[in-house]
């Protein structure tokens, strides 16, 4: 019982500090959010154009595009799939 009220404790603290980490940082974004609109915006997309030049240079992909859409479809099923039954 003393085993597992020390890590209750040690939860409880571990949460402590996780909202005053969060805290923190909300603040800054609702002081600066039009910076971190950009920011985030530029990162999706220089990701998304960084998987395009990859994705082009593949033979299968570059030859056949309706494969990319059948994979990306795949993709997309087993995620949605997944996130239902972790959400369970």
């Amino acid at each position: 019982m003393e085993k597992i009220t020390r890590e209750l404790d040690r939860a409880e603290q571990t949460v402590k500090k996780l909202e005053k980490f969060t805290e923190k940082h909300r603040k800054v974004l609702e002081r600066f959010p039009t910076l971190f609109l950009f920011l985030v915006t530029a990162g999706l997309v220089l990701v998304l154009h960084g998987f395009e030049q990859t994705f082009s240079q593949i033979p299968i992909f570059r030859d056949y595009p309706i494969t990319m859409i059948v994979l990306g479809a795949i993709i997309l099923l087993f995620t949605g799939r997944l996130y239902k039954r972790l959400d369970e």
